[in-house]
């Protein structure tokens, strides 16, 4: 994890995503989780509950966003989603409705999404590389590549 640019609450929180992941993994769903937290507390966490919920739309940061809910949304304009997963175009989307100022990323090995339309809108886009993250995924997306395919849109 590339802790010079991380505070220590960033790692933290970071690597809470990264074990909320790895539960879905365990339980045989899509290894992918989000956290959403402002300065002063966690708002909200979501995995990917797309086989779950038999979604199209679940992915870890939009659950995220659901499970904060509507009283949440002033807090998302000062907040921090810590993503294990670069956020796709649909998720990044909903990023930037809600106004969400800093993403951290654990990996952007296994996909990139849309970092610089982030950039371009003024959200700060950090990345860990956490070794941890992307060996897990890599080792999904290696047995799952069709699951992966269908959750990354059909590509």
């Amino acid at each position: 994890m590339n802790s010079e640019t991380l505070s220590e609450r960033d790692q933290l929180f970071l690597r809470f995503a990264v074990e909320a992941a790895k539960g879905s993994l365990h339980r045989g769903y899509i290894p992918i989780a989000a956290i959403v937290a402002d300065d002063t507390s966690l708002i909200s966490l979501g995995v990917n509950e797309r086989v779950q919920k038999s979604s199209l739309t679940l992915h870890a940061e939009t659950a995220a966003l659901e499970n904060s809910g509507r009283e949440a949304v002033p807090r998302l304009r000062s907040s921090t989603m810590y993503c294990t997963m670069s956020p796709c175009e649909m998720c990044s989307g909903a990023i930037l409705i809600y106004q969400i100022p800093r993403i951290i990323v654990a990996d952007r090995t296994n996909f990139e999404g849309p970092t610089e339309t982030l950039r371009a809108a003024g959200t700060t886009v950090l990345f860990a590389d956490d070794e941890d993250a992307i060996t897990m995924f890599r080792g999904f997306a290696k047995t799952n590549p069709e699951l992966w395919r269908e959750d990354n849109g059909g590509r």
